[in-house]
């Protein structure tokens, strides 16, 4: 699930939330559910394509920031 392209963001997040609510054998599910995680860890960030590119811009959190 992680970096597959298709469906919105949103879509997506949500389909991880229902996988790891109900345990479902995924791996990102499994993670959430094992290991000492839980939803509190759960986080997505969004990045945008450059249009023709393999670059990424950075996380709309990132704007504005000095680096």
């Amino acid at each position: 699930m992680v970096g597959e392209p298709g469906g919105t963001l949103y879509q997506r997040h949500l389909l991880n939330l229902s996988r790891i609510r109900t345990q479902h054998s995924d791996p990102v599910a499994e993670h959430f559910y094992t290991d000492g995680h839980s939803m509190d860890d759960f986080q997505i960030m969004g990045l945008e394509k450059v249009s023709g590119s393999d670059e990424y811009r950075k996380p709309w959190s990132n704007c504005g920031s000095q680096n």
